[in-house]
């Protein structure tokens, strides 16, 4: 499990309209990447990964959000 503290999140952003949350993960000395996308009427996380840096993660997640949701959202 995760324990991630409300002051661990680094940055938040939306894109097509999927959220973006980057968080610092101290005990892992890295920065993870949650992807969040409408299911529904729901904002379901659907990806979560480790990046070193926060533009990387915000770049790679904008790239998955391009290739694989923006199909079903277009903003």
């Amino acid at each position: 499990m995760i324990d991630l503290l409300k002051e661990d999140l680094k940055h938040s952003e939306k894109y097509k309209g999927c959220d973006i949350d980057v968080w610092r993960d101290e005990r892992r000395k890295c920065y993870l990447c949650e992807l969040y996308a409408p299911v529904g009427d729901k904002m379901l996380l659907q990806e979560r990964h480790p990046f070193s840096d926060i533009p990387t993660a915000i770049e790679q997640t904008k790239m998955q959000i391009d290739k694989y949701y923006s199909l079903h959202y277009n903003a």
